[in-house]
């Protein structure tokens, strides 16, 4: 089976409410499509914020692929991050040194 792309034209508030609410529920799968947040840590909110749904489905499941769990914070969570935003997240470090302060 060849898989194809398919575009979604939301004309309404209801509709995309809807879309929002079967997107939450496909969250850790294959089948998430972008739509809603998927529970990436604090740290990560500023860059991920800004991303596009396509860009939000790479990162989910690179991350899902790499075997971490969504809201996790290490270095290559945020070198997945990097790669396809193009934007620095902190660093493992960064993180754990302002825990300490």
């Amino acid at each position: 089976m060849n898989q194809q792309e398919e575009i979604v034209v939301v004309t309404n508030i209801e509709q995309y409410n809807k879309l929002a609410e079967l997107d939450r529920t496909l969250i850790g799968t294959k089948a998430y499509f972008g739509i809603e947040w998927f529970g990436w840590n604090v740290w990560y909110k500023h860059t991920m914020r800004e991303t596009t749904p396509e860009q939000k489905v790479k990162i989910h499941n690179m991350i899902l692929g790499a075997g971490y769990g969504l809201s996790e914070t290490n270095n290559v969570i945020g070198s997945i991050i990097k790669e396809v935003t193009g934007e620095t997240v902190p660093s493992q470090e960064e993180i754990e040194k302002s825990k300490e302060t």
